[in-house]
């Protein structure tokens, strides 16, 4: 990398890794956890997504945080699989990119969460998992304000529990 690239990756870390390392560190599978730490997944993801960046496509606001999120969701899954010498049966796992032993009710969120709107999702993605603020949410989707946020989160929320239930 040159020194520009280097900074960008710097800022890139500085911005993203605290939100990436607080979200992914429940979400390594268990028997992934001692082969791979969360860290070097984030930081892989964040050097991933550095040397992407000039092909990114923003199609909607929050598009940059969903991709984000989907790249460290891989790079989970991926070191899910990796720690095991035998091959996942569950395909449902394999399709929603989550390690065969996850939670059942992370199945089920995963699945509700896919049915969501791309701008639903990225609201309950920046709120629920990244623990953005309504004025951070707001900021990175390009809503008008905090209470635009709050309300768009409310109404995703619903919906996500209602393809729950």
């Amino acid at each position: 990398m040159q020194r520009g690239d280097d900074e960008a990756y710097a800022r890139l870390m500085d911005s993203f890794a605290p939100l990436l390392r607080r979200w992914a560190h429940g979400r390594l599978s268990d028997r992934a956890r001692g082969a791979v730490e969360t860290e070097d997944l984030v930081q892989e993801t964040l050097l991933a997504v550095h040397r992407k960046m000039d092909t990114i496509e923003a199609a909607h606001p929050g598009a940059f945080w969903l991709y984000l999120r989907r790249t460290i969701q891989r790079r989970l899954a991926n070191a899910g699989r990796d720690a095991t010498r035998r091959p996942s049966a569950d395909v449902d796992a394999e399709k929603l990119d989550l390690p065969s032993d996850a939670d059942p009710d992370l199945f089920d969120y995963e699945r509700a969460l896919a049915k969501l709107s791309d701008e639903q999702r990225a609201i309950v993605i920046l709120r629920l998992e990244f623990g953005l603020s309504h004025q951070e949410s707001a900021t990175a989707l390009g809503l008008p304000s905090a209470d635009a946020a709050r309300m768009r989160t409310a109404r995703a929320v619903a919906t996500l529990a209602e393809y729950m239930s």
